[in-house]
């Protein structure tokens, strides 16, 4: 009897350990992802979206400045070809908004193009890591660390940045990204409001987006539904706070009448 219960406690173990077995190989995990984010840049629709900014300054854990704006979020292809981001806010902190421009304590943009194309960059090394806690079980975990700037055949800055990539196994689409600057250089006119306390170069920039399948037209293309960042000064209290949720996506489009000529 038990040793026929063995083999049999070893096999009803085998499902729960096997799916934290990647089924592909490192470079097949981060060439599939990358050729993911290259056919959503190049075939991505002109779309709008619901979106919902909580922007916030804090001294410490006390909140000092915050704005909240609902907003129609729009990302179109410029005559360049590249998306670019717009939106027209529509309630400032609950409040009806005619507003064109909205001075935030802390703005973020990029995070439906330029923080995927940087994963295409040449300067990171990557390696498979662990599910955290409570990541779905499955998933491939991919960790990056930026190349040191003696990697002279790409170039590499030297920039310290980590990202860890949770991937779907079937997909190879990002479910959810999370990449860490260390001691950007950061450019006098980032913080919209004048008043705020300027951070350092020692600092610390965190962006976590989280992503899920959304329809637009026939296609199915995976796009953020959270947007978190985060930065903090190490030399002083002063920190920003930026999150965005986005929903009801579809498909932005113009239309046009052609009216025929009225001779006089």
């Amino acid at each position: 009897m038990r040793l026929i219960l063995l083999p049999l406690l070893l096999l009803a173990c085998l499902p729960r350990a096997y799916a934290q077995w990647p089924a592909a190989t490192l470079d097949e995990a981060v060439s599939k992802a990358r050729a993911n984010i290259r056919i959503y840049r190049e075939s991505i629709p002109d779309f709008s979206c619901d979106e919902f900014i909580d922007s916030q300054r804090l001294e410490g854990t006390i909140v000092k400045d915050e704005m909240k704006v609902e907003s129609a979020f729009r990302m179109t292809r410029g005559s360049n070809h590249e998306m670019q981001e717009s939106r027209t806010g529509k309630l400032l902190n609950g409040k009806p908004s005619t507003a064109r421009r909205v001075s935030l304590p802390y703005s973020f943009t990029g995070g439906f193009v330029d923080v995927l194309q940087s994963l295409g960059s040449a300067c990171i090394d990557f390696r498979f890591g662990v599910l955290g806690a409570g990541e779905p079980n499955g998933n491939i975990v991919v960790f990056g660390a930026s190349k040191p700037a003696s990697t002279t055949e790409s170039k590499c800055s030297g920039e310290k940045r980590e990202s860890k990539i949770l991937i779907d196994p079937v997909s190879f689409q990002i479910l959810q990204l999370d990449m860490t600057y260390h001691d950007l250089h950061l450019k006098p006119n980032l913080m919209a409001r004048l008043f705020a306390a300027m951070p350092s170069d020692h600092n610390v920039v965190k962006t976590t987006i989280t992503y899920a399948p959304t329809t637009l037209g026939d296609r199915t293309f995976w796009l953020p539904t959270a947007i978190e960042n985060t930065l903090s000064d190490t030399t002083k209290p002063t920190s920003f706070r930026y999150r965005a949720s986005y929903s009801n996506y579809h498909r932005y489009t113009a239309t046009s009448t052609i009216v025929p000529t009225v001779s006089q």
